[in-house]
């Protein structure tokens, strides 16, 4: 074989090449989850800086079809509006959301079972 048609011939192969894996690749990362799973904000923060709706814009991008926020009772009617329209206009849907405040150092259990007593 000349050197000519190997390296013409190698060229086409590598381009091929790199242009089916491109394609696998995009393909790929346009897909969605199979499972439901809910990121919540501040999970891509570095990903999509700009505030929470970048966020929610990169979650549905990567294939993400709900969200989970725990602080939305804390958020402004406002926001809370702008999260569902964003959500809706990705056809996602809402994970998980807190209704009540966490306690994290106080128990929020009833004073009866702080007592001490373990009812099983």
């Amino acid at each position: 074989m000349k050197r000519r048609d190997f390296l013409s011939s190698s060229a086409l192969a590598t381009t091929g090449m790199a242009l089916g894996l491109n394609r696998i690749f995009t393909r790929s990362a346009r897909r969605s989850f199979q499972l439901n799973y809910a990121p919540h904000f501040g999970m891509f923060r570095s990903s999509a800086s700009g505030g929470f709706l970048n966020e929610l814009d990169f979650m549905a991008e990567q294939g993400f079809k709900s969200l989970e926020d725990n602080d939305m009772k804390k958020r402004s009617i406002e926001d809370q509006q702008a999260i569902a329209d964003r959500m809706e206009k990705h056809g996602m849907t809402m994970g998980v959301f807190v209704a009540h405040t966490i306690f994290k150092m106080n128990l929020n259990w009833p004073a009866e079972r702080r007592s001490g007593e373990r009812s099983f």
